[in-house]
């Protein structure tokens, strides 16, 4: 008589052992971290791009979005502007844009924090250089046109860090400085056309130290909003119409030593956010709801010198999570269920230069593989994408 036995390599019975006991606790996943070889088919890395495209100035990739079928990176320069880049079928990048937009402003948008796709253009905010921000749109990702200006109006608008759709608007969250001077606006339009944008949120709502939204997200029937605040800890906004904003969470969840948020997203049925904590270690937050908050890591992973969750991104079935560690580098560690996670690549994939991920914006999934862009001001931003090897369970006739 003959059977077929199939073998499951033994890694498959050390994950299932494993989660029979799994506890939702900070310790049991930094034990279960320890343990890298449990976890499902993990990557391997290659990097996509030359340091900085060529050029160190360019000292980090900010922003990563697909946009007809191309992916499109933007790049940090302080000095001569940020640039629009492209991802040919050659597996080159092009530069699709002038340094800053043109000669008219060069330096003066040095950076392009967050792009999005609206309405058949492709979008991009641009900040951080000391002037009033500006959006621009491409409708075929090369030609690029001025959408808002000058802050929106607002020259203590420094720039636009996130962009975001919601039921036929796109939103666009300001700029403004720590101190708490002024406070964070909000603006939407229903075309993104020059002159048709209606500021939605004034003054940081309020409170005029929420200084920064790092990402939009809809979750539900709602539309949020992460807020960092420098004096009272991290907020997060929602909206269901887009003109009315209430809080569900402020002071940090509870710790105002929870400063900075990075990206939202969306896992099995919950809402992720991470948080920036020098006290602690970064710290991750989820809910059903959107009105109650609960910690799933709270100690950077166990390691201090992991301050910050920058990126949280879902792609493909998991859950992963960027750090900020300005020690040995950034981090990317993944998650089947939010709870136990593992690292997944070297310390700042190789180069302790490489410190950082810019919230969500510089995280995309395309082609089957999932591409990150670091901040390294030493030999310029790389690009960073999976690599998955096929797991080989073998067949045995007798």
């Amino acid at each position: 008589m003959k059977r077929n036995l199939i073998f499951f390599s033994i890694s498959v019975i050390v994950i299932f052992s494993i989660a029979v006991g799994l506890s939702a606790s900070t310790a049991q996943a930094r034990q279960q971290a320890a343990q890298p070889e449990v976890a499902l088919n993990q990557p391997s890395w290659m990097q996509v791009n030359t340091n900085g495209f060529g050029n160190p100035d360019n000292e980090g990739i900010f922003g990563l979005e697909v946009f007809n079928d191309h992916l499109y990176a933007t790049s940090g320069n302080w000095q001569i502007g940020a640039q629009v880049w492209r991802l040919e079928t050659n597996g080159t990048w092009v530069a699709v844009s002038e340094p800053g937009f043109g000669s008219s402003y060069g330096n003066q948008n040095p950076s392009i924090p967050d792009m999005t796709v609206f309405n058949g253009n492709l979008y991009a905010g641009t900040g951080w250089g000391g002037f009033a921000g500006q959006v621009w749109r491409s409708p075929d990702g090369s030609t690029w046109n001025l959408v808002a200006s000058s802050g929106f109006g607002n020259s203590n608008n420094l720039g636009v860090a996130a962009l975001g759709t919601f039921k036929g608007f796109i939103y666009a969250g300001t700029i403004f400085n720590s101190n708490g001077t002024n406070g964070l606006e909000i603006w939407r339009s229903a075309t993104g056309n020059p002159g048709d944008w209606q500021k939605v949120v004034t003054g940081g709502k309020g409170n005029t130290y929420n200084y920064i939204v790092t990402s939009f997200t809809g979750f539900g029937d709602y539309f949020y909003a992460a807020i960092e605040n420098m004096h009272d800890g991290a907020e997060i906004w929602r909206t269901d119409n887009g003109t009315t904003w209430s809080t569900v969470s402020s002071g940090g969840f509870g710790d105002a030593d929870n400063t900075q948020t990075g990206g939202m997203t969306i896992y099995n049925g919950y809402l992720y956010v991470g948080t920036r904590n020098v006290v602690t270690g970064a710290q991750l937050y989820r809910t059903t709801n959107g009105t109650t908050w609960d910690p799933v890591i709270d100690d950077g992973f166990g390691d201090l010198d992991n301050f910050k969750i920058e990126m949280i991104y879902a792609w493909n079935g998991s859950l992963f999570a960027g750090t900020d560690n300005n020690l040995t580098g950034v981090e990317v560690w993944q998650s089947m269920d939010g709870l136990i996670w593992h690292q997944i690549n070297r310390d700042g994939f190789g180069d302790s230069n490489n410190l950082t991920v810019l919230w969500n914006s510089s995280t995309i999934g395309y082609n089957h593989n999932l591409y990150i862009g670091t901040l390294n001001n030493v030999t310029g931003g790389e690009i960073w994408r999976t690599v998955y090897n096929p797991i080989c369970l073998p067949l045995v006739v007798r």
